[in-house]
């Protein structure tokens, strides 16, 4: 089948999804932004005869695009989804997280259920080369049976950084399912980011069934000294995350994100496995034959087209992100344990902020 593909937001990350669609041999027809100065820097980086508009319903009635990549503020993801998938559109990439809270993630859901649309949200980390090589070792069954995780994460915002962390724990976990978890939030000052009021940090314990657990600690809490959870957080070595598996015979750990762009890579070791004192690196290979966002966008066509399961499947796994997401903010506003299935539909952080138990 021929595809023609359109973006929703133009801005700085939406440049990857069109190096995605290009190198994917995937007409960009078509882009929206509400910000004209958006459109004027996109329009001489990938103008190229696309149609360009201020008005993403105008856009979606008029070009019909099959695929759609929703790169948007996270505010906006739900309406750009909704919209895209009422008018047609087979595939829509969005970027994460899915949406501010549950009632929100649910309508997404059940629109691109109802009109047969395939959702996925880009956690494009499962595609980057060290993250690859360590899931397909757990999976090997290299360090036995996948017992526990601890995962940090630099950045301070839950909602729009840090959701990456958590979709890489479970990842390399093999998606458990969550039972309860207990945490609590940092939201003592006035820090907003991508145009909505953020926390600077926290920490969450998180049951499995199957008694497995993990422990997710991001932000301040991670990082700065006066307040870390994690001692031997290592700027050098642990860019953006770090993420440690613990089976029943050893481990696999994560220093965190590497592209070539970054410059050498040096002494520092992206993944290993551990058993006992002997640790050996794991061997990763960059750059991979294919762009990680690029490999999302094939997967996507795949699913069209056979029905075949995605990888980062919206409606089930970022539907249970956005429950961990959700339910950390919710321990820390009722200050006790969640269970899950969580059925809250707000956003409790944006709640304690507009009641007054954090600074607006």
């Amino acid at each position: 089948m021929a595809y023609r593909a359109a973006i929703i937001g133009c801005g700085r990350m939406a440049h990857g999804h069109a190096h995605a669609f290009q190198e994917a041999g995937i007409p960009l027809v078509a882009g929206a932004d509400i910000s004209e100065q958006s459109l004027a820097k996109w329009k001489a980086d990938f103008g190229n005869g696309q149609k360009l508009y201020t008005d993403m319903y105008q856009m979606l009635a008029e070009t019909k695009p099959d695929l759609v990549a929703v790169v948007t503020p996270e505010q906006a993801h739900c309406a750009a989804v909704v919209a895209a998938a009422e008018a047609g559109a087979k595939g829509i990439i969005c970027e994460k997280p899915l949406a501010m809270n549950l009632a929100e993630t649910n309508l997404m859901i059940e629109t691109c259920k109802r009109t047969g649309t395939v959702l996925t949200v880009s956690h494009q980390r499962h595609y980057t080369p060290q993250y690859e090589v360590a899931r397909q070792r757990i999976e090997a069954g290299a360090i036995g049976q996948v017992l526990s995780c601890m995962a940090i994460s630099q950045y301070m915002c839950l909602m729009t950084d840090a959701c990456h962390t958590i979709h890489m724990m479970l990842d390399l976990m093999g998606w458990p399912k969550p039972t309860h978890l207990i945490g609590n939030i940092d939201g003592n000052s006035d820090y907003v980011y991508f145009g909505h009021r953020a926390e600077e940090g926290g920490t969450a314990y998180i049951g499995f069934e199957g008694g497995l657990f993990s422990h997710f600690t991001w932000g301040r809490c991670a990082r700065n000294p006066d307040v870390r959870m994690f001692s031997a957080w290592d700027n050098a070595l642990m860019n953006y995350q770090y993420i440690v598996v613990q089976g029943e015979t050893g481990q696999i750990q994560v220093s965190g994100d590497y592209y070539e762009g970054l410059g050498p890579l040096g002494d520092r070791w992206l993944a290993r496995e551990v058993h006992g004192d002997k640790a050996q690196v794991l061997p990763v290979v960059f750059p991979g034959p294919r762009g990680d966002i690029t490999r999302e966008v094939d997967d996507v066509i795949a699913a069209i087209e056979t029905g075949k399961p995605h990888p980062l499947d919206a409606m089930t796994h970022g539907k249970t992100i956005m429950e961990i997401l959700i339910a950390m903010y919710e321990s820390s506003r009722r200050r006790g344990v969640v269970h899950f299935p969580v059925t809250v539909q707000d956003n409790p952080f944006l709640a304690m902020v507009d009641s007054g138990v954090f600074p607006k």
